[in-house]
Order: structure tokens, then C-alpha cells, then sequence
């Protein structure tokens, strides 16, 4: 994902200064505009997507991601 984001030039890369394994990620100008675009329509997907849910399932939806996202951190730290 973040290769065909490159090519469209909606990312930035920064080296690390003293690791070159590391680049900083960051959203381009052209990346912001188009976030500032779409937020709103991903936000009421959102909405749209737990309130067919309903909140006992909305909650175990957020803390299986809650979960993987502790997952993906701790295997970047090793």
C-alpha cells in the first residue's frame, strides 16, 4: 500500500538520520488534501458499519483491532 501511495505521491519518506533500516512515513500535501476529502464519507461508512452491528459486537470488533494493533507494535519492536 504504501509503494502505490509513493507513486502517487500522496506520501512522504524521511530517512532516519542515524538508522537507515528507518523511514519516517508522513502524508504529502497532495495526501492531506485528500484525506481532508474523503474523512468525512470514511467517518458515516463508520457509523453506518457499527450501527448494523449493534454495540455488543461493535465492542468485540474494537478490542479484537485493539488487539492486532498491539500485535503489529510489539512485533515492530523486535
Amino acid at each position: 500500500a504504501l509503494i502505490l501511495m509513493n507513486n502517487k505521491e500522496l506520501i512522504t519518506r524521511t530517512p532516519d538520520a542515524h538508522d537507515r533500516r528507518v523511514a519516517y512515513i508522513d502524508l504529502s500535501n497532495k495526501g492531506r488534501t485528500l484525506y481532508t476529502r474523503i474523512e468525512p464519507h470514511i467517518v458515516a461508512w463508520n457509523q453506518d458499519f457499527c450501527g448494523q452491528l449493534g454495540i455488543q459486537s461493535e465492542m468485540e470488533l474494537l478490542q479484537l483491532l485493539q488487539g492486532i494493533e498491539t500485535w503489529c507494535r510489539n512485533a515492530g519492536q523486535q
